[in-house]
């Protein structure tokens, strides 16, 4: 029997074999593109969060009820990039807040609302200065922009990129998130035990130009956090931060916009000597980053105030009321 024709099946077959190989292999996405910025560039940051907290005494209830207090925000920022380094990365942008509200239910502030404030700089050289405002913002208005816009604070994309992946990737592919980021916005961030706490996110779909992540988080506080001053108490039950939350972000463009909803609960209770403490909080919280906007007009901004006009009541827009 020749040998001919058995040669020529194979190398017929294995072109035919590398093609069909190539032809199913899963397409990758490179979800964590950076954002590249050019001056002139806009995008419109709409952020929601509705905060819950809950504190009981179960064996004191009738001479010690809860009372439940609520938070809820909601701020839109239009930024303008005005320079931005050979990266890519921005070093001076403009911040317009048409909407910055922190409403408790009892009392609302909205001193930022219509302010603009420039930043400059990239993380641990980052400074952010007040442009004008129409009203002066209260001191836990101004304690948010240091805490949002100040030197080394994670900033919206950093927090974004935390969950992405450090390559492409198919879909159905899991990885770990960089929790630095994410624990940074939490309360009691500081008893968090992060040699304990897992995450994962995953790929679960690219349509329409979006790629969908679904994010899980189990982060375990050490103990309960107390007032200032206070010595935390160690949970007795419970004492886990649960997150879960659903990532989209495009995969084409020189931006990226993105939609990030989040929900987190911590639940437990800790005990002192015999009294009981029982703790519920939970943040759900919604971030959507869209490309364009209307900025301001820079002949409307209104001048710097002259004084403050601080609520003395109201909590501090990012700390949970006790």
């Amino acid at each position: 029997m020749s040998f001919a024709a058995p040669l020529r099946v194979l190398r017929v077959a294995l072109p035919l074999a590398v093609f069909a190989a190539t032809a199913i292999a899963a397409p990758t996405y490179d979800v964590a593109r950076e954002d590249r910025w050019k001056p002139g560039d806009v995008v419109t940051v709409t952020t929601t969060e509705d905060r819950y907290q809950e504190i009981r005494f179960p064996a004191r209830e009738a001479e010690m009820p809860s009372t439940p207090r609520r938070l809820k925000a909601k701020v839109v920022a239009v930024e303008a990039c005005l320079e931005s380094d050979a990266d890519g990365h921005r070093t001076r942008t403009r911040v317009w807040f048409p909407t910055w509200s922190f409403d408790t239910g009892t009392t609302k502030d909205e001193s930022l609302q219509g302010a603009v404030i420039e930043v400059k700089g990239r993380g641990k050289d980052r400074t952010h200065a007040l442009v004008g405002a129409p009203t002066a913002p209260s001191k836990p208005a101004a304690a948010w922009l240091a805490r949002t816009y100040g030197a080394g604070r994670p900033d919206g994309e950093g927090v974004r990129r935390a969950w992405l992946p450090k390559v492409a990737v198919v879909i159905g592919d899991e990885w770990g998130a960089d929790l630095g980021a994410v624990l940074d916005g939490l309360w009691g961030a500081e008893q968090i035990d992060r040699s304990k706490a897992t995450s994962s996110a995953k790929l679960s779909k690219v349509d329409a130009g979006r790629a969908e992540i679904a994010c899980v988080a189990a982060l375990p506080v050490a103990a309960l956090p107390a007032g200032k001053g206070g010595k935390a108490v160690p949970w007795s039950k419970g004492g886990t931060y649960a997150v879960k939350g659903t990532l989209s972000v495009g995969v084409e463009g020189r931006l990226v916009e993105s939609l990030f909803a989040t929900s987190s609960t911590l639940e437990g209770e800790a005990t002192s000597g015999e009294q009981v403490v029982a703790v519920l909080h939970k943040v759900d919280r919604r971030v959507e980053v869209k490309v364009g906007g209307e900025m301001i007009d820079p002949s409307k901004v209104p001048p710097l105030p002259a004084t403050a006009d601080a609520p003395k009541d109201l909590k501090a827009p990012d700390t949970p009321p006790k």
